[in-house]
């Protein structure tokens, strides 16, 4: 409580809406800690994307817990239709992500996104 009385005013619409703020908080808590619910944080976001309220901060939140390429492809095209375009961040994260998780084709294909950001979401590939 201290800290707050030290914090120095803010201009007006300097702070971020706190909607989407609440948003964002409760998807990192359905994909993180003990209580992982990729499925309702999916589907929460989905419905945010309905709405026009998705965001790209909520969309890599997701991205970093999709369990595969093609769910990755799926929610890209979600955001996609929501107006959200991945950006340079979005396809470092995913090409991080496949890097670790050692599908190198599918980090080479998100290394080329990052490249070229004006194409395409990329295709489901199926083993």
């Amino acid at each position: 409580m201290k800290a707050l009385a030290f914090r120095l005013p803010q201009p007006v619409g300097a702070r971020e809406d706190p909607c989407r703020a609440n948003a964002r908080r409760i998807l990192r808590n359905l994909v993180g800690g003990d209580a992982r619910d990729y499925g309702k944080a999916l589907s929460r976001f989905q419905r945010q994307a309905a709405r026009g309220r998705a965001d790209g901060e909520a969309l890599l939140i997701l991205l970093k817990h999709t369990p595969d390429e093609a769910s990755a492809a799926a929610l890209l095209a979600t955001a996609a239709d929501a107006g959200v375009r991945a950006d340079a961040a979005i396809w470092a994260a995913l090409e991080r992500k496949w890097r670790v998780a050692g599908d190198i084709s599918a980090a080479a294909r998100a290394r080329s996104y990052l490249v070229e950001l004006d194409a395409p979401p990329p295709p489901p590939q199926t083993s």
